[in-house]
């Protein structure tokens, strides 16, 4: 029985070639949210660059973002409708910000601070390659920018973003001096983040608020910063185009499309969960309340349950069209 679909975006739940959600794959997640199971996108973006894909699948759903560190509801703050109820956050410490501006500043890197629905960003305007990775990132932002002198001045963040020419080199470097913080180099960038969050941290806390136990998850993905929410899932799913790593790792991997532009993980979806239960609220406060839940300590395991669920049966473990 599973009550909670949770997927990662870019190479799992977006169209590679497009960067969008495929028909298909907006019908299956439809299809589940109708039987009263839960549906969350899993990433390591921030959350104003995942609402366009909310907007693609024409429903609000969970959003756990940087990798684990920000979990949100549906549900709206009453007061402000654009911003989301937050139910666990986890920040890096003065310390480690600190000492990651001094390792962006030493090695030469684009050091962007991203505190929740905001970035501010220290930029040395040395050498012509920084400066064309400064107007690249620039150039694609969604999120609120402050240009700063000094992270001090400025909330603590919930991840740094390093701009690099050579993210793996850079990387070890930053392990090897830091403590306490998680690196995922991407191909232009390193993502650092407290080493007490990852995906799988951030799908656990949305499973205490929703009162379900983590083993009635469905999580897909497909990089190395998927591997340790696959790991803890009910059904771990790694995507036809997933990493070795992470295919180890994973319960069942995908099939490739059959053809091209379109996602295979949407033939997953619409058998993830099946239910002649009602619908339930999804992430709301109940309707007699008018409450919204509480945050999550990121020090307590303190929780609202956000609503009851049905209880929903997979036909998953029959599927005989996973690897």
């Amino acid at each position: 029985m599973y009550h909670l679909l949770a997927v990662d975006l870019d190479g799992t739940l977006l169209n590679k070639a497009h960067g969008v959600v495929s028909q298909r794959t907006i019908n299956a997640i439809h299809a589940v949210l109708a039987t009263g199971a839960h549906v969350a996108i899993c990433t390591g973006r921030p959350h104003l660059m995942t609402t366009s894909i909310e907007d693609q699948l024409g429903v609000p759903v969970h959003c756990i973002c940087y990798n684990g560190a920000v979990v949100l509801s549906p549900a709206p703050v009453l007061t402000s409708p654009h911003q989301r109820t937050i139910l666990f956050k986890q920040t890096l410490t003065r310390s480690q910000v600190t000492l990651l501006s001094a390792a962006a500043e030493d090695l030469n890197l684009v050091a962007t601070h991203h505190a929740h629905g905001h970035v501010a960003v220290r930029v040395r305007m040395e050498g012509e390659a920084q400066c064309a990775q400064w107007e690249e990132f620039n150039s694609v932002r969604e999120l609120p920018l402050e240009l700063v002198s000094d992270f001090e001045c400025v909330e603590l963040p919930v991840k740094m973003l390093l701009l690099a020419q050579d993210p793996q080199r850079a990387a070890d470097r930053i392990r090897s001096k830091i403590e306490g913080v998680t690196v995922y180099p991407e191909d232009t960038f390193l993502d650092c983040i407290p080493s007490t969050v990852d995906k799988s941290v951030g799908v656990r806390k949305l499973c205490e608020a929703l009162g379900i136990a983590m083993e009635q998850s469905v999580c897909f993905g497909d990089g190395v910063n998927d591997v340790e929410f696959l790991k803890a899932a009910g059904l771990g799913f790694a995507m036809a185009n997933a990493l070795e790593e992470v295919k180890a790792v994973a319960n069942r991997v995908t099939r490739p499309p059959s053809l091209a532009n379109t996602n295979s993980i949407s033939s997953y979806f619409a058998k993830a969960v099946k239910s002649k239960a009602p619908p339930v609220s999804l992430g709301k406060a109940t309707a007699s309340s008018g409450t919204v839940p509480e945050a999550i300590d990121s020090n307590s395991n303190k929780h609202t349950p956000l609503a009851a669920t049905p209880r929903l049966h997979s036909s998953l473990d029959d599927d005989d069209d996973a690897i």
